[in-house]
């Protein structure tokens, strides 16, 4: 008896761990020669008792886009919400689209439709209605309900599904980068309908990402990783992280205010507290001005976020101009307190060890700089 790895993948998670290689938990189970009256997969059960109604039950497509930044010199394409494709530059960003397309599981009437007055099985047309979308989309990818238990089974209907591999060619057709055979039908056909799906996928279209039905307990510990532009989807990371960045850095600039402030008013020299001196009061303002410009730069980047706007400049933008802020008030906070900032006895020095860090990780300012500049600039 084989056994064989059977996920409950569902779709974000099947997008997440072939975008950036993150492992979902999966449970083993042992594929038995017949169907089981009730196998349990993960959180998805298998079981005789289905209730589906007849015909084909294909879902409509849906598709999450994202703002990339290139980071480079190429000039990508830009997925629009139609499915055309549109030329933009490096500093404009980037769409990156994942199409989602689900159920395919396929009834009498369906199956039939595929075989031709020829002889020949094509099943092409189940999708012209989606391929466009899916085409244009970087990632697509498709829960296909049934199993591929063998040609020679034929198509079969409820309760024991079985499709002939010519629908399969239609999938990698239409344009589906990523399959998910993890469904209360993938034991329909015992074993060997899974072994001959594993097959048909493995030697006809090795291209295609398989999720769900692995060849082995040890193939399916292994981290699949579906690698399709990825450095876009890293990049896009990074421009939601900058924000991220920036806003903790002007928290802490905040900190070193208060702190320096909070110093001034009660640190008494020559007669009188340090805050009524006009230096002081300079340096205290200059800081707050950095600060909330620092602050609203940041409030403006997560509004084009919410709004689903390209937010590569003004992310980059908020991440520079808080990481410069946290710099320079944590270092006039140490200033404005002398020996005693330079002293663990105040926290302001350790505030200024901090803050560096805001110029350095997630891109550093330099290259924050060159992101807007580019922008201003346009492409040379």
């Amino acid at each position: 008896m084989k056994k064989f790895k059977i996920t409950a993948a569902a779709f974000f998670a099947a997008v997440l761990m072939m975008a950036s290689g993150c492992s979902k938990e999966k449970e083993e189970m042992t594929a038995p020669s017949g169907i089981t009256d009730q196998v349990e997969a993960g959180s998805m059960t298998v079981s005789e008792d289905k209730s589906e109604t007849e015909g084909a039950s294909i879902g409509d497509s849906s598709e999450v886009s994202i703002t990339e930044a290139t980071g480079g010199d190429a000039e990508p394409a830009t997925h629009a919400a139609d499915g055309t494709v549109e030329g933009t530059t490096d500093s404009a960003g980037v769409d990156v689209s994942i199409i989602m397309v689900g159920d395919l599981l396929m009834h009498d009437n369906v199956s039939a439709s595929g075989y031709m007055p020829d002889g020949t099985v094509n099943y092409d047309h189940i999708f012209a209605h989606v391929k466009d979308d899916v085409q244009a989309a970087d990632v697509a990818v498709i829960n296909n309900e049934v199993i591929y238990g063998g040609d020679d089974r034929g198509y079969q209907n409820y309760p024991m599904f079985n499709v002939v591999t010519p629908l399969g060619d239609a999938v990698v057709d239409a344009g589906f980068d990523v399959v998910l055979h993890a469904s209360n039908h993938v034991l329909d056909q015992g074993t060997s309908g899974v072994e001959n799906c594993l097959d048909f996928w493995n030697n006809k279209h090795p291209e295609t990402a398989v999720l769900g039905i692995h060849e082995s307990s040890e193939d399916a510990a292994e981290i699949y990783v579906y690698e399709k532009d990825g450095f876009k989807i890293a990049m896009k990371t990074l421009d939601i992280a900058r924000t991220w960045c920036g806003i903790v850095a002007v928290g802490l600039a905040q900190r070193a205010i208060d702190e320096a402030a909070s110093y001034v008013r009660t640190r008494v020299q020559f007669g009188k507290p340090l805050g009524r001196n006009e230096v002081i009061q300079f340096k205290l303002a200059d800081m707050q001005m950095a600060t909330e410009a620092a602050r609203q730069l940041c409030a403006y980047s997560l509004t084009l976020m919410d709004r689903g706007e390209d937010y590569t400049v003004a992310s980059a933008t908020a991440k520079c101009k808080a990481g410069d802020a946290a710099m320079y008030c944590t270092t006039e906070a140490v200033q404005i307190l002398g020996g005693y900032g330079f002293s663990r006895d105040y926290p302001v020095e350790k505030l200024m060890r901090d803050a560096k860090i805001f110029q350095l990780f997630e891109g550093t300012n330099e290259i924050q700089r060159l992101v807007v500049g580019r922008s201003v600039v346009g492409k040379c």
